[in-house]
């Protein structure tokens, strides 16, 4: 295996860099390598945290998503992309996406390439927690961008925020949830060496 590796043609990726916000205000910023989301995403991620280990698979992910369910308002936000004027809209998540696949085994970003320099983004804007769940086998099956309600664009940069100060949506990156909105999530093309 340390063979195979040593002798593996490096190939360049590109990274995510999230900043967020901490629960006391401050700002902390990390990468991701797959995907960070924010929304629904992130309170499912937390409410996986609490299961016991023991359930595993896809069972966990539904347990958690049935339990995000119950605990997740979406409330109003703005949104901005590559720095264009914030438009203000009202989401269950929004992926921020390096590659295709999150939350064991959802294809949320298909076509998403981890080398080419560009996060997909992809909003479940103004979609019902019950559409949401109808929408299940096309989040699994790759046809999630044809959905109803499903915003898809590819850039360098995205922001959110809350437009109500009081209001705390959690931010979720890499099955990890640190922080909270508001956030800035970017590109850093090329700055990963893989080897495969």
């Amino acid at each position: 295996m340390v063979a195979h590796i040593t002798r593996a043609n490096a190939r360049p990726i590109d990274l995510g860099w999230a900043e967020y916000t901490l629960e006391n205000g401050e700002k902390e910023g990390r990468a991701f390598l797959n995907i960070a989301s924010f929304g629904l995403s992130a309170v499912v991620d937390r409410a996986i945290e609490s299961l016991p280990k023991q359930i595993g698979g896809r069972a966990t992910y539904l347990v958690g998503a049935l339990l995000g369910m119950t605990r997740y308002k979406p409330a109003p936000i703005a949104v901005s992309v590559d720095g264009e004027i914030e438009r203000e809209t009202e989401a269950l998540t929004f992926a921020i996406a390096n590659a295709e696949f999150f939350g064991g085994g959802m294809h949320i970003a298909p076509g998403a390439l981890i080398d080419d320099g560009l996060l997909d983004i992809v909003g479940l804007e103004h979609v019902s927690k019950l559409r949401s769940i109808a929408m299940s086998s096309a989040i699994y099956s790759g046809r999630i961008l044809s959905e109803p309600g499903i915003t898809h664009r590819r850039a360098r940069r995205f922001a959110a925020r809350t437009l109500d100060p009081a209001v705390r949506i959690h931010v979720e990156m890499d099955g990890e949830a640190p922080g909270q909105l508001p956030a800035t999530f970017e590109v850093r093309p090329r700055a990963l060496l893989l080897r495969a």
